[in-house]
């Protein structure tokens, strides 16, 4: 899930900001326990970890590409998940969103789908299910895949974000801004080209520190990054094309600069374009995985270390990378067996004992795996 920079999320971000600047880093441990897989619908491809009912228990969310839908997994008290519910979205859905759009203080979900060129929103009930989904069209845009939320403008309602990877200018993709309403409804996508060609994947942040979320997308058509510039207003406007391996596919903001990592699968790396202020970027430094690495994310994945980086692999493996103070800034890959065919990963505490457990998009399900490091 690469997620958005709202004010919530950017205090969070703060917080482990000054968490991060009294981590000493000197261990270089990292452990976790075996994977455990919960049925979902046919092929998940994106997967989550929320507490959607409000009894304190984390729950899973899964998008599943083939079956067209989304699956619940409601935790149980004793430990485990109840059996998967599903709930329809559109064609060929690929990424997920999770946030609270109409302000009711229970989570919702948007879908962006591939095959239908649209984003579905289901909004959420106080008991963990969810109300059918409403479409919105992705305007100019074709085959929409990653999908983030942020506060785009100054009315404190959330907004969406949607890349394309097709579609608008020549065909090159664009993203798809869709401002928010305050009551869980959208407004029609504006649509903004990037840089780069086939954007799949996006992440947000304030990048160049005018208090305003800006957007970067990972360009798999032209081995690119790209910047788009927020407003404030909810308009963008491109600032920069960076070279980011070969055929990104994923993207995440890291570190303590915040700067960007892709994953690049056909060169079986991770590159990393440091951020050097005023919303510019660095030459890329790759990173082998030893690995073809279908997504990436940043979490903590150790109490003695700084912010790291987790890929998950086509070989049935996921790599976390600890960060470290100096120079490389991430230590070597330390690989774990994983479930079949992972095609994403995300840090999330599940059974919040304060550190970062693995949520997984398995071919057969939803893999969990507890961190059983320090």
């Amino acid at each position: 899930m690469e997620e958005g920079s709202t004010m919530n999320a950017f205090c969070a971000g703060l917080l482990t900001f000054l968490f991060l600047l009294g981590a000493s880093g000197r261990s270089s441990a990292a452990g976790f326990g075996p994977v455990a897989v919960y049925p979902a619908d046919n092929n998940p491809v994106f997967a989550t970890a929320d507490d959607f009912n409000h009894d304190g228990i984390a729950d899973l969310v899964v998008v599943n590409s083939l079956s067209n839908d989304v699956s619940v997994l409601l935790g149980n008290p004793a430990g485990g998940y109840q059996p998967a519910v599903n709930y329809g979205v559109g064609s060929s859905p690929t990424g997920m969103a999770v946030e609270d759009f109409n302000g009711d203080g229970n989570l919702d979900l948007a879908i962006a789908n591939s095959g239908s060129n649209n984003m579905s929103i289901l909004i959420g009930n106080s008991d963990g299910t969810f109300q059918s989904a409403v479409q919105y069209s992705v305007g100019t845009g074709v085959s929409p895949s990653g999908i983030l939320w942020s506060i785009f403008t100054g009315s404190g309602h959330v907004d969406l974000a949607v890349a394309n990877a097709a579609g608008g200018t020549s065909n090159k993709g664009n993203v798809a801004i869709f401002l928010g309403n305050g009551d869980g409804t959208f407004q029609a996508a504006k649509n903004y080209d990037t840089l780069g060609s086939g954007p799949v994947a996006l992440a947000s942040f304030d990048f160049n520190s005018d208090g305003n979320p800006d957007i970067a997308l990972a360009n798999s058509g032209s081995n690119s990054v790209s910047i788009l510039f927020g407003d404030g207003k909810g308009g963008f406007t491109g600032s920069g094309d960076y070279p980011a391996g070969t055929a990104p596919a994923s993207i995440t903001v890291w570190g303590l600069s915040f700067s960007l990592a892709v994953a690049n699968p056909p060169s079986s790396d991770i590159t990393v374009l440091d951020n050097t202020g005023g919303g510019k970027f660095s030459h890329s430094t790759a990173y082998a995985i030893g690995a073809m690495p279908v997504f990436i994310g940043a979490g903590i994945f150790n109490q003695g270390s700084l912010q790291g980086l987790v890929t998950a692999n086509t070989n049935n493996t996921v790599s976390v990378l600890l960060g470290r103070r100096g120079k490389p800034p991430l230590r070597k890959p330390v690989n774990f067996a994983t479930c079949n065919s992972p095609k994403s990963v995300v840090g999330v505490d599940v059974n919040f004992d304060g550190k970062e457990d693995l949520v997984l998009a398995c071919s057969n399900g939803v893999g969990v795996m507890l961190n059983t490091g320090p």
